[in-house]
């Protein structure tokens, strides 16, 4: 080995013991190393699926809801994202407990 000149770069050597591969099982982590456009349609894909999901409890509610077309899909879809948003009841609101 010459003085002043590297023959490789400095590595460290990392051993990590009791630690699994599986990477699902830190979502978290997942979402800090992705990069920024996954990372937003990581979130919107979630916030979507949650409003779809409620969307279809509300249908199967019948009609719980005020000024909702019955069976109208979109309705209680807008519905929820009202609800889950927090922007506040307009024509649309529940009328039942379980709405």
């Amino acid at each position: 080995m010459r003085i002043g000149k590297r023959t490789r770069p400095r590595q460290l050597d990392i051993i990590i013991k009791g630690s699994s591969h599986n990477h699902w099982r830190d979502p978290y982590h997942i979402m800090l190393t992705v990069n920024w456009p996954i990372f937003f349609g990581l979130i919107a894909v979630c916030y979507l699926t949650i409003n779809i999901v409620f969307a279809l409890l509300y249908l199967a509610g019948g009609n719980c809801i005020e000024n909702a077309r019955p069976g109208a899909f979109f309705d209680v879809f807008f519905f929820s994202v009202q609800t889950m948003a927090s922007i506040g009841y307009g024509a649309m609101y529940p009328v039942t407990l379980a709405a």
